[in-house]
C-alpha cells in the first residue's frame, strides 16, 4: 500500500495564509432571458452593459452574468422547465465564454436577491468567490 502523500502527490513545499487574491474579471455585465411561453425554450441575451431591472419578468427566469459571479433568478411564476434549464444554461454559458468553471453560480429567488444582484444593475461586477472570502476575514 502506498504513503498517504506519495499517493497525493507528495508534500508541497509551502502552504499559503491565504487564498490567492482575484480582482473582478473585466467582463462587460449580461442579463439573458430564458422562456418556454411560445412552447418552446428560448434563451436570448436582452442586456449587455447597463442593465435595465425592468426586463425582469415574474413569469420567467433570467441569467446576470455580473463578472465574477453568474446569478440565476427565478421569477415567482417561473416554469419548473425554466428553472431547470437556467441551471444548465448558466453552466454552458460560462463554458462558451472560456470562463474559469470556478465562477460561482448563484440561484436566486424572487424577493430574495442578495445586494450584489442589485449592484449589478447599477454597473458594478461582482468579485467572485476569492473577493467573498477576503471580505469574509475582515
Amino acid at each position: 500500500m502506498k504513503n498517504f502523500g506519495v499517493f497525493f502527490g507528495g508534500r508541497p513545499d509551502a502552504i499559503s495564509d491565504e487564498e490567492e487574491s482575484k480582482e473582478s474579471p473585466q467582463i462587460e455585465l449580461s442579463l439573458h432571458h430564458i422562456s418556454d411561453a411560445s412552447g418552446v425554450m428560448e434563451i436570448k441575451e436582452v442586456g449587455r452593459g447597463k442593465l435595465d431591472k425592468s426586463k425582469l419578468n415574474s413569469d420567467d427566469t433570467f441569467i446576470l452574468d455580473a463578472g465574477g459571479q453568474v446569478f440565476v433568478w427565478i421569477g415567482k411564476n417561473s416554469t419548473k422547465n425554466e428553472k431547470r434549464e437556467a441551471m444548465a444554461y448558466a453552466v454552458r454559458y460560462l463554458g462558451d465564454q472560456g470562463r474559469a468553471a470556478d465562477v460561482p453560480i448563484a440561484r436566486v429567488m424572487e424577493g430574495g436577491e442578495p445586494a450584489e444582484f442589485w449592484q449589478a444593475f447599477k454597473g458594478q461586477a461582482c468579485g467572485g468567490r476569492a473577493h467573498q472570502i477576503k471580505e469574509w476575514k475582515k
